[in-house]
Formats: structure tokens, C-alpha cells, sequence
């Protein structure tokens, strides 16, 4: 639109073109895409379009957490510790995103290594903030709170400047009564780059879309309702549905834009 003399008002607002895309079809066509732009039906000149991912998406977190001096839980024996993560939601609410399985009778565990994608752990915001909740595991499910503590990905990632190593934790529900109900330690907090799936496109990965589809007779009469193959005049079957669904992902993606379809145990 040519919005010289009414920025603030579309309405006003002189059209020059319009061109329809799919966000595959920019991501496919490498570093650029330009296609041609319409207004009432005639040339409008042309545009490009040029988009790239959000880099700080693009990583992996692996984690190695361990605790010492935990508050012990259990009555006759010390505790069952277990991590839970949570990041942070619009209205301070905390969404749950790993649990790690308990480790049994020790104040001091040391949890398997694991990692998780950016996304999920923090929705992509270095700076959200984390909860990491140390539970007591008890077989009747009645878990108990051992501490908290808060924090975000950027203070505990070296590669982002952090410097927190470890936290103390502590339980709300002692009310001042208990300074730290143990120490949360990030043993290992590393940041990976993780090739995407445009990273495969754009660096050259041809992907080559075929389709088959079974005729054989255990499918039953195609003239049949409840045959996968029955040709309905109000929707596609099974298969069809199967081959758009699939094929309205990879089919911009497809190198020659040439889509086999073959066919087996069909009588002709």
C-alpha cells in the first residue's frame, strides 16, 4: 500500500498489489522469493520476500543438576528426591516442562544428565523466568515440597555470561522458621546449536516426495462405505486425506516439483 499521506488510516490507504504465499514456499526458495504482484486481475510490478529463523530458538539445553545438604522428609530413612522445571507464564502462573525420577534415600543426589530444546524449556526467552522445585517422591503420591528456587536460563548458561552455579533452596511453607532447605547445584548448564530443518533445506537436502497407495482386495470393495478406498461425494477417504495432509507439508519443499504416484494390486 502507498500510505504517504494516511499512515494511521488503512482505509485511506491506496492498494498497489497483492501476491498470496505459503511461508513454505519463501522458506523453500532459498535466500529470497519474488513473485509477482496483482491488482484487479493485471500486473502490479513485483515483490520479494526474504525470511530467516529466529536463531536463539535453534538450541538444545543440556542439563546436569545435582543438590547436597537436602532437608530430610522421610520419617525412618532420608529422602526421596526428585526436580521438577517450570518456566514462567503471562500472569506469573508456572508451567511445568520436566520432571526428572527420583533418586532413592540420599540428601545429596545427583540426577541423570538430559537436555531439552529452548523452546520448551523458556519458549525461546533467555531472560523467562525458571522455577526448579525439589520434591520428596513418596509411593503413596503424596509428595512433599522439599524447596524452590528461581532463576532464568541466561544467569545459569556460561555461553550467555551466567554466573549462578548454585541456588539455595527453600520452602515456603516453613514461613521464616528455616533459612535453605538445601542447595541446588548446576553441575553443567551448556547451550548446543541444533541444525533445523530449514538449516537441511537451505544447506542443500533435496527431499523428494512419492506417494503409493495399496488396491489390494483386503481393503475391501471400493464401492463399499466403509472401504478405505470408497470414493465418497461428501469427503475423502482415508487415503486421500493421508496423501493431502502429508503431501500439503513436503510438497514445496520437493526439488523437481515432480511427484510420483504409484500404485499396487490393482485389477485393470
Amino acid at each position: 500500500v502507498d500510505d504517504k499521506h494516511h499512515v494511521d488510516n488503512i482505509d485511506k490507504q491506496q492498494l498497489l498489489g497483492t501476491m498470496e504465499c505459503t511461508l513454505a514456499e519463501v522458506m523453500a526458495a532459498g535466500e529470497h522469493l519474488t513473485k509477482s504482484l496483482r491488482l484487479q486481475g493485471n500486473p502490479a510490478g513485483k515483490i520479494t520476500i526474504q525470511a530467516e529463523e529466529v536463531q536463539d530458538s535453534k538450541f538444545v539445553v543440556d542439563f546436569e543438576l545435582s543438590a547436597t545438604k537436602l532437608e530430610k522428609k522421610d520419617l525412618f530413612g532420608k529422602s526421596d528426591p526428585y526436580i521438577e522445571i517450570a518456566k514462567s507464564q503471562e500472569g506469573g502462573a508456572f508451567t511445568m516442562v520436566y520432571r526428572s525420577q527420583p533418586i532413592m534415600k540420599t540428601l545429596s543426589p545427583r540426577w541423570p544428565a538430559f537436555e531439552m530444546e529452548i523452546q520448551k524449556l523458556c519458549s525461546g526467552d533467555w531472560e523467562r523466568t525458571l522455577q526448579f522445585s525439589v520434591w520428596d517422591w513418596n509411593k503413596s503420591g503424596n509428595n512433599e515440597l522439599i524447596g524452590l528456587a528461581t532463576t532464568s536460563l541466561k544467569d545459569i548458561c556460561p555461553e550467555r555470561g551466567g554466573k549462578v552455579f548454585n541456588l539455595d533452596l527453600t520452602n515456603p511453607s516453613h514461613k521464616g522458621k528455616k533459612k535453605s532447605s538445601g542447595v541446588l547445584v548446576f553441575t553443567s548448564v551448556k547451550a548446543v546449536p541444533k541444525a533445523s530443518f530449514v538449516d537441511y533445506i537451505r544447506g542443500g537436502c533435496q527431499i523428494s516426495l512419492i506417494t503409493a497407495v495399496d488396491f489390494t482386495a483386503s481393503n475391501g470393495n471400493p464401492s463399499d462405505p466403509n472401504c478405505l478406498h470408497y470414493i465418497s461425494p461428501v469427503k475423502d477417504n482415508e487415503y486421500v486425506q493421508a496423501i493431502k495432509s502429508i503431501a500439503s507439508v513436503l510438497a514445496p519443499y520437493d526439488s523437481d516439483q515432480m511427484i510420483p504416484a504409484f500404485g499396487f494390486g490393482a485389477q485393470l
